[in-house]
């Protein structure tokens, strides 16, 4: 005789998060210090210029030292050089004369995204116009540069 199939729950409520959270101590503390990770991250956003916005990664606070991240040594020049203002709306933002200085750590790699690379090539008639072209002109480089270029053609 068939079984019937067992209903299934929605995945949602299998994956709840304070389910989840609950089972592991580990968990539940690192998704809280994500989390304020995130809060000071939104502040620190919130308190720059928008030259700076999204630019630096918060890491942590320690004696009052905000420590972030970022991807240029000239990013964190330009930062240096507004770091009172930025610390005093910061603060205002958090709880007053809570952060008293910043400390910028630069890791170039961390920020960078790849793009795909993509191949262009011509279409058939403009291939044809760069024929034309070299055939007609004097210049011998030239010559040889449009010709190079019409063989990219689809």
């Amino acid at each position: 005789m068939l079984r019937r199939q067992p209903k299934l729950k929605q995945l949602a409520q299998a994956l709840n998060a304070q389910k989840i959270t609950n089972r592991s101590s580990e968990l539940s503390s690192l998704l809280r210090r994500a989390s304020k990770l995130q809060t000071l991250s939104d502040a620190f956003n919130d308190s720059v210029p928008s030259l700076f916005k999204n630019k630096f990664q918060v890491n942590s606070i320690q004696n009052k030292i905000l420590i972030l991240t970022c991807h240029s040594a000239s990013l964190m020049t330009r930062l240096q050089f507004n770091k009172s203002t930025i610390i005093n709306q910061f603060n205002y933002q958090i709880k007053p004369n809570y952060i008293t200085d910043l400390k910028i750590k630069v890791r170039p790699g961390q920020f960078k995204k790849t793009t795909p690379k993509i191949n262009k090539t011509l279409s058939k008639k403009n291939a044809q116009i760069l024929n034309e072209e070299a055939e007609l002109t004097k210049d011998k480089k030239l010559k040889a540069i449009l010709f190079q270029l019409a063989k990219h053609a689809k």
